[in-house]
């Protein structure tokens, strides 16, 4: 049959077949997927936007940690200051400190200095196999993207002392290549004592035989980066000459503020077994490293109120009432102390020290106990 002008054209599945050609056919967009698209768009540009206001807030986060680190260090050098003598000598390490020579391993970006409890780096409680190390610490003590970076120049004993308290959300991915303690211990680190770094930041110490040409790259949590030791740096492991204390300080309490039991507590708040002490006050820190010079009668007061989740290492070292009584302190009663514009209570108690007795305290995340102590003579 003849079809003269004219051609056979089917529509099949939204393709227009005719002629022995194909071609697509035309669909107009329905008002809901007008409604749909928008939305998508909308959603698109909201989350670019949510990504932008958190990676400032990360900036930002970053940048105020880093200066009230700075105002923490320039405080308990101060304290530090207080509390020792001017004319004490300062200890003097075999070594001079900053010239090293043959190191077994580099580390890129880090520097190298002795490791020395109360120095620069406010390390605090070192285990005796860190005695005379050498430490790599990161510039300004901090680093952005959480890695340490390190080759082994010849065969050695290293150590590692890493930290997995919190440092940061889930976000950016890193934690895809964080090494959990068990990951270490399978690499072949073995875990040898703990030591804390700016006075609450507990870190697991590791040492490992490593082997000539051994490449390490090492992260635990999203900021702040482990640390390599060398130890047994110096051949004298002894611990370092301390620094002498007056006769008269009764307890030192590393990075605390000072002031009359007056200041703190409210005179109708104020307990008989209280009058005429100091009052030891760590602050935020969480933690009261307390160290008894002289035998005396201390007291501590102690509060579980909530001020933080569980997130960080804290809460394996936090003390119970019946971690206080294990280790001799007596509960007396109650106190009510000033915080944040209302008193919060606390459980006091009381302990007969000797010359010579340390605690860490910790009973909550940021609040540290406070300390009561008699007066100097």
């Amino acid at each position: 049959m003849k079809h003269s002008g004219s051609c056979v054209i089917v529509v099949v599945a939204g393709i227009v077949v005719g002629m022995g050609s194909t071609v697509p056919a035309m669909a107009e967009e329905t008002p809901s997927g007008v409604v749909i698209r928008r939305a998508e768009a909308k959603y698109e540009a909201a989350l670019k936007a949510a990504e932008k206001r958190l990676h400032a807030a990360h900036e930002q986060f970053r940048q105020s940690a880093a200066a009230a680190r700075k105002r923490f260090l320039a405080e308990v050098a101060a304290a530090r200051v207080l509390s020792v003598p001017s004319s004490s000598p300062p200890a003097s390490p075999s070594k001079p400190k900053g010239k090293f020579k043959n190191l077994p391993v580099t580390v890129p970006g880090n520097s190298p200095s002795l490791l020395t409890e109360g120095g620069d780096s406010v390390w605090t409680e070192i285990p005796a196999i860190a005695r005379g190390a050498v430490i790599f610490t990161p510039p300004g003590d901090a680093r952005k993207d959480g890695v340490v970076k390190f080759t082994v120049k010849h065969d050695a004993l290293i150590g590692l002392a890493a930290s997995w308290a919190y440092d940061g959300n889930s976000s950016g991915g890193w934690q895809s290549e964080r090494k959990t303690k068990q990951q270490l211990v399978a690499d072949g680190w073995i875990e040898v004592g703990t030591m804390y770094h700016a006075l609450s930041d507990r870190h697991t110490l590791f040492s490992r035989q490593c082997k000539k040409g051994e490449v390490f790259r090492i992260r635990t949590r999203k900021y702040r980066e482990p640390y390599v030791l060398i130890p047994g740096y110096l051949k004298n492991t002894r611990p370092l000459k301390q620094k002498k204390v007056d006769l008269k300080v009764v307890v030192e309490v590393l990075g605390s503020k000072v002031q009359p039991v007056g200041a703190v507590v409210a005179p109708r708040q104020m307990r008989a077994e209280l009058e005429g002490t100091l009052v030891y006050d760590s602050g935020v820190s969480g933690v009261a490293i307390v160290r008894v010079h002289r035998k005396a009668r201390i007291y501590v007061a102690a509060s579980w109120a909530y001020d933080g989740n569980n997130s960080g290492q804290w809460t394996q070292e936090r003390w119970t009432k019946e971690d206080f009584k294990n280790h001799g302190w007596k509960e007396i009663g109650t106190v009510r102390i000033p915080h944040r514009g209302h008193e919060q209570q606390h459980i006091l108690f009381v302990r007969d020290c000797n010359k010579g007795d340390r605690f860490r305290l910790r009973s909550r995340k940021y609040g540290a106990p406070f300390v009561f102590a008699p007066r100097t003579e």
